[in-house]
């Protein structure tokens, strides 16, 4: 599982940080070797399935795609 924390630190103080958002990459185990499927959460409620991710473009490119699939879904 991969955990993505969006914290706000107001005027940079990092003892006042807030957690603005916290998204789960999941892996759902039905991928291969090559490709992963992976169950995109935020507060540990499914919102999106993502499959055939190439595992070999790493784990930023992951990242990235699930946020940007976050955004579509609310933006439903």
């Amino acid at each position: 599982m991969i955990r993505v924390t969006v914290e706000l630190f107001p005027n940079g103080f990092v003892k006042q940080g807030l957690i603005l958002s916290q998204t789960f990459i999941v892996n759902n185990g039905e991928g291969t070797l090559e490709y992963g499927d992976y169950i995109i959460s935020e507060d540990k409620l499914p919102l999106v399935v993502y499959e055939g991710y190439k595992r070999s473009k790493g784990h930023r490119l992951l990242v990235a795609k699930a946020l940007q699939l976050m955004d579509k879904e609310s933006l439903r």
